[in-house]
């Protein structure tokens, strides 16, 4: 395969990411402590793209017993990599060089949508014991609480062996410089289990995870 030239950006979580996914995925197997990791996206030989309602057909999963379109209205999450190991686990990834990207605006869906994915997201609050704040489960870590949704989905109407793996990459030039591990580690704590009211140990916890990547590890791209 050719090097990829640089992205749009040179740095910023999308950017890491596609260098880790097309140069360095030894450094996400590291991180997970996994034997091997093959990238299905953002892939150099197709632009850098990134799924989003179709990552199902990319990860050749069969929704037919709970189809897709059933469970989350169109124009779901847009997944920043999709992986397996080799041992047959899809890696669902979100990626992240700056703590601020841990909250968002909320959902932008109205009317029909709306109500479809607050029924989701209610129903897996309920199956993992956690107290349903439409508030914050809507609004500032929607992004998070429908990624977790995607997972149950998976996990639990699919059967699929998956997990949610965030993506975390230290020391990028857009982070500031408390941003350590552990101030990473304890933001996320907080946004799980006093935002979102997530138990420490819910449903899912074992099938999301956190890897850390220092940025400076990055191999170089060259035009």
């Amino acid at each position: 395969m050719k090097k990829p030239n640089h992205p749009p950006t040179t740095y910023g979580s999308q950017h890491d990411l596609q260098v880790v996914a097309n140069l360095a995925p030894h450094l996400l197997e590291e991180a997970l402590c996994v034997k091997h990791i093959e990238f299905l996206s953002p892939l150099a030989s197709e632009g850098y793209g990134e799924y989003q309602d179709d990552f199902l057909k990319k990860l050749k999963i069969d929704d037919s017993a709970h189809p897709l379109k059933d469970f989350w209205p169109a124009k779901g999450p847009q997944w920043d990599g999709l992986a397996k190991t080799d041992k047959g686990e899809i890696l669902l990834i979100e990626a992240k060089a700056h703590i601020s990207e841990t909250f968002g605006d909320g959902t932008q869906a109205k009317g029909e949508s709306l109500e479809q994915i607050r029924r989701v997201l209610l129903n897996v609050a309920t199956n993992v014991n956690a107290n349903f704040i439409e508030d914050i489960w809507l609004g500032p870590l929607y992004q998070t609480a429908n990624r977790i949704a995607f997972l149950d989905y998976l996990v639990n109407k699919l059967g699929v062996k998956a997990k949610l793996v965030y993506v975390i990459f230290l020391n990028d030039p857009i982070a500031h410089p408390n941003e350590t591990k552990d101030r990473w580690n304890a933001v996320l704590d907080t946004a799980e289990r006093y935002m979102l009211r997530l138990p420490r140990r819910f449903q899912l916890a074992k099938h999301i995870k956190r890897a850390f990547i220092d940025y400076k590890k990055l191999p170089l791209i060259k035009i």
